[in-house]
C-alpha cells in the first residue's frame, strides 16, 4: 500500500472509530476508561498521528461485544448494536455521575462540541495553532465564535486535558512574530 492510500486508509478507520464513539454515546475518556487504555492512544488514532493498532481495535470490540476485527474491513458496516452492548449499558450504570464519559446529546449543536468533532478529533491541533488560526478554521467551517467565547472553550479543554497549552511570540498573519506571548493549543 502506497503512502497516500496509507493514509487515506488510516483516516477512514478515524472516521470509523468516530462511528463508534457516536453509536455508543460516549467521549473519548469514556471509551478509554471502558477498554482500560490510554486517552492518549485514541487521540493518536483520531488525530493519525497513529494508526489503529489490532489490539486496540479488540478491545473496542471486547468492551462495546461486537468483533473488533470489523474496524479494519471497510466493506462490513460497523454495528449500530453497539447501543445495546450489555457491557457498554452496565459501564453506564456503574459511571451514571461521571459526565465526562459519555456524549450530551442535547448538546451537540453547541460550539465547544463543534470544536472537538471538527478540529480537535480530525487532528487540526496536532501541530500548535494560535487562537486566531484557530478562528479562521471555524469560519471557513461556517461557524464564527466570539473571540473571548473561543478562548474560553479552549482553556476549557486545557483544563479537561483534551488540549494542551502553552505559551509562544506572538504569530502575526503576515507570519512574522511579535514580541508580545500568547497561548498556542496543541495535542
Amino acid at each position: 500500500m502506497d503512502r497516500e492510500a496509507n493514509d487515506n486508509y488510516n483516516k477512514t478507520i478515524s472516521e470509523r472509530l468516530l462511528l463508534i464513539l457516536e453509536y455508543s454515546q460516549l467521549e473519548i475518556k469514556g471509551i478509554a476508561v471502558l477498554t482500560e487504555k490510554s486517552i492518549d492512544i485514541f487521540y493518536a488514532v483520531l488525530s493519525l498521528r497513529k494508526p489503529l493498532s489490532k489490539d486496540l481495535a479488540n478491545s473496542i470490540g471486547k468492551a462495546l461485544d461486537f468483533d473488533g476485527s470489523v474496524i479494519f474491513n471497510l466493506n462490513i458496516k460497523i454495528p449500530s448494536s453497539i447501543r445495546e452492548s450489555t457491557t457498554l449499558s452496565q459501564f453506564k450504570k456503574e459511571n451514571i455521575n461521571n459526565k465526562q464519559y459519555f456524549s450530551d446529546l442535547w448538546s451537540k449543536n453547541k460550539d465547544s462540541e463543534f470544536i472537538k468533532t471538527n478540529l480537535i478529533y480530525k487532528g487540526y491541533f496536532s501541530e500548535p495553532r494560535y487562537t486566531w488560526e484557530i478562528s479562521e478554521a471555524l469560519i471557513e467551517l461556517d461557524r464564527d465564535i466570539d473571540p473571548d467565547l473561543l478562548k474560553s472553550y479552549l482553556k476549557y479543554f486545557v483544563k479537561k486535558d483534551i488540549l494542551k497549552s502553552k505559551v509562544a511570540p506572538i504569530k502575526k498573519k503576515n507570519g512574522e512574530y511579535g514580541t508580545r506571548k500568547v497561548n498556542i493549543y496543541y495535542l
